[in-house]
């Protein structure tokens, strides 16, 4: 698990969280409790919660935050701990994301 007290959010991550209904709180949750994780390029890496986890996760979250992050992806500055954005990958884009 990341230590996400001191994560920050680019501008650019918050005005697409905004854009996508995705608020910052969730975005840490993933990062937190994301058990996927995948280099991207620029050496930045995505994180999500697979729906096992989030099944280990049920009682210990409120269910409407465990609904809400199924199928979130964080891209994130693993040096830094900095959210670049935050997505719903689907698609071609959904496998590049979901592959190790």
């Amino acid at each position: 698990m990341l230590d996400v007290s001191q994560a920050r959010l680019t501008d650019h991550a918050e005005r697409r969280a905004t854009q996508r209904s995705i608020p910052r709180r969730l975005q840490l949750l993933i990062l937190e409790h994301a058990d996927h994780r995948t280099f991207r390029p620029g050496g930045l890496k995505s994180a999500l919660v697979t729906r096992q986890k989030l099944r280990r996760l049920a009682g210990k979250l409120p269910l409407r935050d465990l609904e809400r992050i199924e199928g979130v992806a964080v891209l994130y500055d693993p040096a830094s701990i900095t959210v670049v954005t935050a997505f719903r990958p689907e698609g071609r884009l959904g496998q590049r994301y979901l592959r190790n």
